[in-house]
């Protein structure tokens, strides 16, 4: 009995091990997929799918995907995918824009320190996706209009919808840093005091 409950132990642990190295394991373990409804500036409310994962490897910056349909931009589902927190999804005049923000200084190297610590980009159809400069983003989208949860999504249910995403448990949280809920040019350089090498040029968007 004794030898065949260490033999069920050590098959569990197998099975266990081998749940996590899978890509489901791995995910459940370090990520998190929810929808979200994203009300945009001319009164349309899409679904949106976000799915944030956090790698296993040492020092590797976490990953978000932003996945949604709007027909005007294409046929097929558009995909945003950076290593950034999504905080906003918008469109002014008949344009798409995703706005990021780096989450630590070794983010910040990777996208070039922006100052302030926003990453924006268009949507060019047939294009994808191109980064634009701070001052190329419209002030009609300032405001964040995507949850505003941790970097790994572990505490976000799998629907979101808006009157719980401006609830205070996310993005009507007082103690949220008001440079997170509206673009600020006066927020934080994440650069700042880092000692990692500068001239990174690489984006998950390249690879």
């Amino acid at each position: 009995m004794k030898f065949l409950s260490k033999l069920l132990l050590m098959v569990g642990s197998v099975v266990a091990m081998s749940a996590c190295m899978a890509p489901g394991g791995f995910h459940r373990s370090y990520g998190a997929v929810w929808e979200e409804e994203v009300k945009l500036n001319d009164g349309r409310v899409i679904i949106v799918q976000q799915e944030k994962k956090r790698p296993v490897r040492e020092n590797a910056s976490d990953e978000a995907w932003v996945t949604f349909n709007l027909p005007e931009f294409g046929a097929g589902p558009i995909v945003w995918h950076e290593t950034l927190l999504p905080i906003i999804l918008n469109v002014d005049s008949g344009n798409l824009y995703m706005v990021g923000t780096t989450l630590t200084g070794g983010d910040s190297y990777l996208y070039d320190c922006p100052k302030p610590f926003y990453v924006a980009y268009i949507w060019i159809k047939g294009g994808g996706w191109q980064r634009i400069h701070f001052e190329q983003i419209p002030k009609s989208i300032y405001d964040a209009n995507m949850v505003l949860a941790d970097s790994d999504g572990k505490n976000v249910p799998d629907k979101v919808t808006l009157e719980l995403k401006n609830s205070e448990k996310f993005n009507g949280d007082f103690a949220l840093p008001k440079w997170y809920k509206r673009v600020d040019i006066h927020a934080f350089d994440s650069c700042k005091g880092s000692t990692l090498p500068a001239n990174k040029e690489w984006r998950v968007s390249d690879l």
